[in-house]
């Protein structure tokens, strides 16, 4: 996973960073924070999975593997453009009040 990528680098560094639980991969969305220590980042992680709210044929993960999302392509067409950004967009727009909230927490510190 990414994000346990950027914790690593993180712990390298001396950057504090919230716990990652087991099951991160498996949600369209989690609030990772540290409750034991109030200045630690708290990240809204929003991981490239399906969302079959969005579509019901669209993968991100097959995508990855056999389609144009391979880190090494960079030609999009517009339609691959659309696709990927409104994924992007639609789980921001399922999660707002989620995202909300945790601006508005972090506003309180």
């Amino acid at each position: 996973v990414d994000l346990e990528r950027a914790a690593e680098y993180a712990k390298r560094k001396g950057i504090k960073f919230p716990p990652i639980p087991d099951n991160l991969g498996s949600q369209l969305c989690s609030v990772l924070q540290d409750p034991d220590d109030p200045e630690c980042p708290i990240i809204v992680y929003m991981p490239r999975i399906k969302n079959e709210l969005y579509s019901t044929t669209f993968d991100p993960a097959t995508c990855i593997e056999d389609d144009y999302c391979n880190t090494f392509n960079f030609k999009y067409t517009q339609e691959h453009v659309d696709e990927l950004s409104g994924l992007s967009e639609f789980s921001c727009h399922q999660y707002i009040d989620t995202i909300k909230g945790v601006i508005a927490q972090v506003i309180k510190r």
